[in-house]
């Protein structure tokens, strides 16, 4: 039941993009936190894939970015979703680091990978990798909406892959706050 609520979601901020109504509530956010909640939601899909989800988050420290919850939330949920879906066998694992005044959240895989030519349009409206070769439920919107949210937040969002079955890793930098 959650595909179909986020599909919608994804429509919805889609259509206030475009009319400009979109809207950012900015609060002090523990990267942290949010990213091992949301991990505690992947557990049991990864579990039933045959997938190992790992993490690499500091234990004892907060990291905070200045954020608006839900959208951060929504560009990391859509991330780990999309590794997962796209992931046959192997792993996904998902870390959180500072680095120069900067937060950087990354989600790692061992899936399809990412072709040079696909690479090239994956942050672009209705865009989808590999559509024909994995049956996957999606709007094309996801990585687009990650784009315009995280760039709101004067971050920046980018994938990398070595190719067709390499695998694949996407970066989310955030300003520390």
């Amino acid at each position: 039941t959650l595909i179909p609520i986020s599909l919608l979601s994804q429509y919805l901020n889609k259509s206030k993009i475009e009319l400009g109504q979109l809207e950012y509530v900015f609060l002090k956010i523990d990267v942290v936190e949010l990213v091992n909640e949301i991990l505690v939601n992947f557990k049991v899909h990864a579990d039933q894939k045959g997938l190992y989800l790992t993490e690499v988050l500091p234990t004892r420290e907060k990291i905070f970015v200045q954020g608006d919850q839900g959208k951060l939330r929504e560009v990391i949920v859509n991330l780990i979703d999309n590794s997962i879906k796209y992931t046959q066998k192997g792993s996904v694992s998902v870390s959180v680091e500072r680095h120069d005044g900067k937060v950087i959240i990354k989600i790692a895989d061992t899936g399809v990978g990412i072709e040079d030519d696909t690479m090239s349009v994956l942050f672009k409206e209705f865009s989808r990798a590999d559509i024909q070769k994995v049956n996957i439920l999606g709007t094309g919107l996801g990585l687009y909406l990650a784009k315009i949210f995280i760039e709101a937040h004067k971050g920046r969002v980018w994938a990398e892959s070595e190719g067709k079955g390499k695998g694949s890793q996407f970066y989310v930098e955030l300003p520390e706050a």
